[in-house]
């Protein structure tokens, strides 16, 4: 036993140093923006995006309102991450021993997982994205758990995990119903191999209908819509081609995902082979259908790439058992050990992904801009910003003209954020941006810095914003200029003064 509490702890400290933790950056920025809402009905009241745009992580939404009501976000959120850590490699664990392996088989799998990419599937998706609590992190630990619960037999609980999945993310909702439906039906099939009972059936469908539901329901109530040949432009070429453009990834996530499906497979019995193989043909419709063609917009926001997580997992645990199939278990044991000691110290000494790569995200100075602002500014003025920024309404606390991070799900939504982004820019073809998310963000600051004063105060007017801020000083606007110390490099200016 305590062996076991050993190598989960070693595997659970290997993926703490790699993916790292942060809160209040990336997609926490938007995510949790409805929860503050609900807490003061009064936050960002004028932001079109909180106010006009589909939110749609309810689930989520609750458990952080509760949390900031109770005072409790941060320390519960680091807390709920290192929980979320740890039942992902208790899953793991028991997967690789429904496979036949044991703790060697399972640290052998670990080095070879993180190997591939440091745990980076197919459209760039993680098991812990962005590294932070996310809803689809906590979605993709529970359906994890209903993998491995499934295989170990146990088919109610695994029914009960699904549908905790899709109580917190919609693509998972989708799924996890598909999936309920299809256990169902085998189960009434003579002599199944799993009897799925009313709990499980319940726990598998319901909570994912709900959401769907829900989604759905918010989704027709919104009028509008884009062309298909626009909604691919804009939503999949130019904001998300790290996610659903498969021309864009590079050479390196292909390899780091299929060089393991082979062996993965000659391994891979009964059960756990019927799931990869699902797993792998919902990458071929989605490769098919939202990748060489693109067929729908539902077939691209499903985002079925998201799932090649668990084929990587699956095929790197498997080949894990193929590799430690000998007599060496003991030397097996060392190097996978020494593996993952080494692969925590360059974390630790160069950071996460091994100092590969570094997320985008605002400097200090424009962070302490935002702590500034918060504390300084009528809460209901709506502020021009860098559109390549992601902090001004989390940390700021403070309503926007737009910004290239928060954009909005639906087509008939997209028109108003293309419409203020090429508008704040004065690019009337946001096509012409480079692609792959930190070169857009560059060529977005360079293109903001380079508008003349007299633009930023003719779209701030147009938009209702009293504040323009910037990276550089414009002389224009010197004795409209909010002269402080506080934020650095960064100049705010009052264009109502």
């Amino acid at each position: 036993m305590l062996r076991a509490y050993l190598t989960i702890l070693l595997g659970s400290i290997t993926t703490l140093a790699i993916q790292g933790y942060q809160f209040g950056h990336g997609n926490q920025t938007i995510y949790l923006l409805d929860a503050i809402r609900r807490t003061e009905p009064a936050f960002l009241r004028n932001d079109w995006f909180l106010t006009q745009t589909l939110q749609y992580h309810a689930a989520f939404t609750l458990l952080a309102e509760m949390l900031l009501r109770l005072k409790l976000l941060q320390p519960a959120f680091v807390l709920g991450y290192v929980a979320l850590i740890g039942l992902f490699h208790i899953a793991w664990r028991g997967i690789v021993r429904t496979l036949g392996g044991d703790d060697t088989t399972y640290l052998a799998s670990v080095v070879l997982y993180y190997l591939s990419a440091a745990g980076t599937a197919l459209g760039m998706y993680q098991f812990f994205q962005d590294s932070a609590l996310l809803p689809s992190n906590i979605a993709n630990v529970a359906m994890l758990w209903a993998i491995y619960l499934w295989l170990s037999g146990r088919p109610n609980w695994a029914g009960i995990c699904l549908g905790v999945a899709g109580l917190f993310h919609l693509n998972h909702a989708v799924v996890a119903v598909a999936l309920g439906i299809l256990l169902v039906a085998r189960s009434l099939l003579p002599r199944p191999r799993h009897s799925l009972h009313i709990a499980g059936m319940i726990g598998a469908i319901l909570p994912g209908a709900i959401n769907i539901a829900l989604a759905a329901h918010a989704k027709l109530t919104r009028s509008g819509s884009m062309p298909l040949e626009q909604f691919i432009d804009l939503y999949v070429r130019l904001r998300h081609p790290h996610h659903y453009d498969p021309s864009s990834w590079p050479a390196g996530i292909w390899v780091a995902f299929v060089w393991s499906i082979p062996p993965g497979l000659l391994v891979l019995r009964g059960e756990a082979r019927r799931i990869m193989l699902g797993i792998l043909a919902m990458i071929a419709v989605a490769l098919l259908g939202a990748g060489v063609w693109f067929c729908s917009e539902t077939l691209v926001q499903m985002s079925l790439y998201r799932f090649s997580i668990y084929a990587q997992l699956l095929a790197c645990a498997a080949t894990a058992v193929l590799l430690t199939k000998s007599n060496h278990k003991p030397m097996a044991m060392f190097l996978s050990c020494a593996a993952l000691l080494v692969m925590i110290a360059v974390c630790a000494a160069r950071g996460p992904f091994f100092g590969l790569f570094r997320m985008p995200r605002d400097d200090a100075d424009y962070i302490r801009l935002c702590q500034w602002i918060s504390s300084n500014t009528d809460r209901d003025a709506v502020f021009l910003v860098p559109p390549d920024e992601q902090s001004m309404r989390l940390i700021g606390r403070r309503a926007i003209v737009i910004n290239y991070k928060a954009v909005p799900q639906l087509s008939g939504e997209l028109p108003q954020w293309h419409r203020r982004l090429a508008q704040v820019l004065d690019l009337p073809d946001l096509r012409q941006l480079p692609r792959g998310y930190p070169r857009t963000l560059a060529a977005i600051r360079q293109r903001y810095d380079s508008l003349p004063a007299e633009h930023l105060i003719a779209v701030a007017r147009q938009y209702g914003a009293q504040y323009i801020v910037t990276s550089r000083p414009l002389d224009a606007l010197q004795s409209r200029r909010l002269k402080t110390d506080a934020f650095g490099s960064y100049a705010l200016y009052d264009v109502q003064r």
